[in-house]
């Protein structure tokens, strides 16, 4: 795979990673407990953010850093391979 990952191979990277940790994606910033993709190219790229209270209020549970394409989708591939390991499934 080239290093250049566009931003729907992230959204679908994403969607499988909450996927394989029983996570819920958020319709909007009131739906407390689901999860948010932030993408900010100005301060360094993407990050995952979750909801934490009614008024909008996001925590980011996985860390405040931002990371820019390649390195976001490696990471989540890393984390789900990482989960697959620990679950026995390779």
């Amino acid at each position: 795979m080239s290093d250049r990952i566009s931003q729907s191979q992230i959204k679908s990277m994403f969607t499988l990673f909450l996927k394989a940790i029983g996570g819920t994606p958020a319709q909007s910033y009131n739906d407390v407990g689901g999860f948010l993709l932030d993408y900010n190219p100005t301060y360094g790229g993407y990050s995952i953010q979750r909801v934490s209270n009614v008024r909008g209020g996001v925590d980011e549970p996985f860390g405040a850093y931002k990371m820019k394409a390649s390195e976001f989708w490696y990471a989540l591939k890393f984390a789900m391979d990482a989960i697959e390991v620990m679950k026995g499934k390779r």
